[in-house]
């Protein structure tokens, strides 16, 4: 395996826009095109090691040592975070992660956020952080809380409900393939300031979404236990 370190000139994301406060340590592997990584380079190519994908938890956002790091200083466990902030189960629904996670130990995956999800009227060709709509023409990628506080305020609560449980459906649906593609050992990993049930309000695009991972409740994250280990909570 070749890995190298991502000059400063060539990050994007959190990696340039955090360089003043913090450096990821990004990296590549050769021949691994889709993904800058979340450093430190820990993984030789031969020994096994642990996969992680999720959100900008598991990246490790303002984080010296993301979680990943942790367990590796102490438990010495090698590993590859795949961490993307915004991410949705489709964005690692693709041939170069899948053959990577496949040949991993262990792979830990993070229960994500709904918000960014493709449906009906909002549309997300990347399966990253933002959408677009649908409804409107040339209508720009848009950081998804956003988009969808404009959906609430042109149809009202009762439409956006109804766009919700849509949108809820489409994502059991993609991370069932996400983890059904997944041949390794996987751990489900719940990280969240709060537990796996709450209270759907529909006063305003918040109360609706809850905190992360916004959208998800227990409704949709028991049936997958089936197919994973139980389900670690991490109560930030």
């Amino acid at each position: 395996m070749q890995a190298e370190y991502v000059d400063r000139e060539k990050l994007y994301g959190y990696a340039a826009s955090d360089w003043n406060l913090i450096d990821y340590r990004i990296y590549r592997i050769k021949g691994f095109s889709p993904f800058y990584l979340r450093g430190p380079i820990t993984w030789d190519g031969a020994c096994p090691f642990a996969a992680y994908i999720g959100a900008a938890q598991t990246y490790g956002r303002f984080c010296e040592h993301p979680f990943s790091h942790l367990i590796h200083q102490k438990y010495s466990v090698p590993f590859i975070n795949m961490g993307r902030g915004g991410a949705g189960p489709a964005l690692f629904v693709n041939r170069d992660i899948l053959e990577r996670l496949n040949a991993a130990h262990v792979v830990i995956v993070q229960v994500v956020s709904g918000r960014s999800v493709s449906n009906s009227i909002l549309h997300n060709p990347c399966a990253g952080g933002t959408l677009s709509r649908r409804d409107i023409p040339d209508s720009a990628p848009t950081y998804a809380a956003d988009v969808w506080k404009t959906v609430f305020d042109d149809y009202g609560s009762e439409f956006v409900l109804r766009l919700v449980e849509e949108t809820r459906s489409i994502y059991v649906a993609q991370m069932k393939t996400l983890l059904n593609s997944i041949s390794s050992r996987k751990i489900l990993f719940w990280f969240s300031k709060r537990g796996p049930k709450y209270d759907m309000r529909p006063e305003g695009i918040e109360a609706i979404f809850g905190d992360f991972p916004q959208l998800i409740d227990h409704d949709i994250v028991a049936p997958k236990y089936s197919c994973c280990r139980p389900a670690p909570r991490s109560l930030n």
